[in-house]
């Protein structure tokens, strides 16, 4: 016999499928400029409606790997954009 699906689940939803290229977006926006606070990041993230977990997955895609911020030994950490591979020359053949 089959299951039947019970409904509309967080998890079984479509709508995480939807939000994690919006929040891949908003990232690849809010990093154009250069590292930010992952507090920052997460504050900024939260306004617009994201949650903790669509944010890590994000980060996760778009290859960010946060650093720790220089400077204090108290500093948190910092999310940047990864940098593009140097495009090689094409061969002369």
């Amino acid at each position: 016999w089959r299951r039947r699906p019970t409904g509309g689940t967080p998890t079984s939803s479509p709508e995480p499928r939807k939000a994690l290229p919006r929040a891949e977006a908003f990232l690849t926006a809010l990093l154009a400029d250069g590292p930010r606070s992952s507090t920052e990041v997460f504050a900024e993230a939260e306004k617009a409606g994201f949650s903790v977990g669509t944010v890590n997955r994000a980060k996760k895609e778009l290859g960010i790997k946060p650093e720790k911020e220089k400077g204090s030994l108290e500093g948190g950490w910092a999310w940047a954009l990864p940098l593009a591979p140097e495009r090689q020359p094409d061969p002369p053949f």
